[in-house]
């Protein structure tokens, strides 16, 4: 969730070139997490520890290279230094997402694996949902925290429209899956896809009121 009047001005200034580099690295990092789950899958090397550290990877190269644009435009004059709202909003999220990333993988192979009961088995199960959370904290916490009127009135547009982007295709999804269409996808999903529909609500938001 970056500041409107940064992310407005951000993308066309820095180049086509840096944004063709930029989604390469994305294709490539993408291309390798997906190579690298059908290498450890085939040769029987998936473990709990392999799968964490292959999601942990994958997560901390999507995480910096994330970044990247903002530096880059900070580097170049584009953008000025980031707000303390907005600054603490990233250092919550951005550390919950990682641990869900982290925690999610070795909880279903040491379910599966382990096959545990009682308190434990309660244990392993609600463990990522704990980091989403903290991540849902932030969210609220940054409407809190924010002063800028305006600012939070394009946040507020932004994951108003996720939301509606998510109802609708939750809402579809579920129709299909209730008559056998579509395979079922478990409700804990629902954030995750919620937080990628905010790419393209932000990039409405942005352009309706540049």
């Amino acid at each position: 969730m970056a500041d409107v009047d940064e992310s407005s001005s951000m993308a066309p200034k820095l180049g086509v070139r840096f944004w063709v580099l930029w989604w390469g690295a994305m294709a490539l990092l993408l291309m390798g997490f997906v190579g690298g789950l059908f290498f450890l899958i085939t040769s029987r090397l998936w473990s709990s520890w392999t799968g964490m550290a292959l999601t942990g990877g994958y997560s901390i190269g999507v995480f910096a290279l994330s970044v990247q644009p903002y530096f880059a435009a900070r580097r170049r004059g584009v953008v000025q230094r980031m707000r303390e709202p907005h600054r603490r909003y990233m250092m919550r999220f951005l550390p919950a997402m990682l641990a869900y990333c982290l925690t999610l993988t070795p909880a279903i192979s040491f379910f599966q694996d382990a096959k545990p009961t009682g308190v434990l088995a309660w244990a392993v199960a609600i463990a990522p949902a704990i980091p989403l959370l903290f991540a849902i904290r932030a969210i609220m916490l940054y409407y809190k925290e924010e002063d800028d009127e305006f600012l939070k009135a394009m946040a507020t547009q932004s994951h108003l429209l996720a939301t509606g982007f998510m109802m609708a295709i939750a809402t579809a999804y579920g129709f299909l899956d209730m008559f056998g269409l579509v395979p079922h996808v478990q409700t804990w999903a629902v954030f995750p896809a919620w937080a990628l529909c905010l790419f393209p609500a932000q990039a409405i938001t942005n352009r309706k009121f540049r």
